[in-house]
């Protein structure tokens, strides 16, 4: 059986068997204003979830970026994979959102 591919944006230790550990890439994908920017980020196990998208602001107050808002897809935006190993995550918070409501 021939391995499967993923683009090095959502490879992570659970589809690459390497150290889970590792978190498998972080980069920025877009920016705005020079203030603003986009990364994704596939993580380790012992994360809360594995592959994320991740809007970060500069503030100047603090020197740092801060993040002010995150995504987890369920599927990769650049080459279409289902990521399996973001349902656990995904399926905690729509039982807390459901749990909220009643």
């Amino acid at each position: 059986m021939k391995p499967k591919k993923y683009c090095y944006r959502c490879s992570n230790s659970f589809v690459n068997g390497i150290d889970p550990e590792y978190d498998g890439y972080a980069g920025t994908i877009g920016k705005s204003d020079g203030s603003v920017n986009m990364m994704v980020s596939s993580a380790g196990l012992n994360k809360p979830a594995p592959v994320t998208l991740e809007v970060w602001k500069w503030s100047e107050e603090m020197k740092q970026n801060i993040r002010i808002a995150v995504f987890v897809p369920r599927y990769c935006p650049f080459c279409g994979r289902k990521i399996k190993e973001n349902i656990p995550y995904l399926r905690k918070q729509e039982k807390k959102r459901n749990a909220n409501k009643n």
